[in-house]
């Protein structure tokens, strides 16, 4: 009967070690990804020309586990707020914001009646001066390529007119499940605790495990 409680409190003792080590594991991850998204909450957005003269802009991806800590995140970024604004309202898997400004510097033919049109393929303006006044009406058509690599999103603004003033996005990356049921074939040398005697052991095995990788 001895043996049996030996073997019992050992059990116990080493569930013991494993539920601390997977609390342990589990808060330093919490605490690791919170820490990344504030620093992806307070990076600011880098600008750059590329190769072909268009504008790009990159700024880090906002990513936790819970919509809810995007949510209780504290800034005076007006764009963050409207980002979580937006991820409230819609609980999105993914939510970009970008907003832009469009500058146009140019010249374009008065007829005698004081129209004007000026077309080519990102704007559209038509209007009308008159003694007093100046109506119009300006069509801007934007084009963005998005890639996301390393953490980071990256937008190539493709109409010469526009100018990228922020990016704000945010991922809603669920975290992955780390207590698994499996099962699995096996065999080993250990020690049996009851008789004091070296044993060999095989078969299947079913049980609840903790993932620390995956292929």
């Amino acid at each position: 009967m001895r043996k049996y409680y030996k073997y019992a409190v050992f059990v116990i003792l080493v569930g013991c070690v494993a539920l601390l080590s997977y609390c342990n594991i589990n808060t330093q991850l919490k605490t690791k990804s919170l820490k990344t998204a504030y620093n992806a909450l307070n990076s600011e957005m880098a600008k750059y020309k590329n190769k072909y003269g268009q504008e790009v802009a990159k700024v880090k991806v906002i990513e936790t586990a819970r919509r809810k800590d995007f949510l209780q995140m504290e800034s005076q970024d007006a764009t963050i707020k409207k980002l979580q604004k937006l991820v409230k309202q819609t609980k999105p898997e993914t939510a970009i914001i970008i907003e832009t400004v469009t500058q146009i510097d140019t010249f374009t033919i008065i007829d005698s009646n004081g129209y004007f049109d000026y077309t080519d393929e990102w704007i559209e303006l038509l209007g009308q001066t008159m003694k007093d006044s100046l109506t119009f009406n300006l069509i801007v058509k934007n084009e963005f390529n998005l890639i996301e690599k390393k953490g980071y999103l990256e937008i190539t603004n493709l109409n010469p007119y526009t100018s990228t003033e922020s990016i704000r996005i945010y991922k809603d990356t669920p975290r992955k499940k780390r207590i698994v049921v499996g099962a699995g074939l096996g065999a080993g040398i250990g020690y049996d605790v009851l008789t004091n005697k070296p044993t060999v052991n095989g078969g299947l095995y079913i049980g609840i495990f903790y993932k620390l990788f995956e292929f």
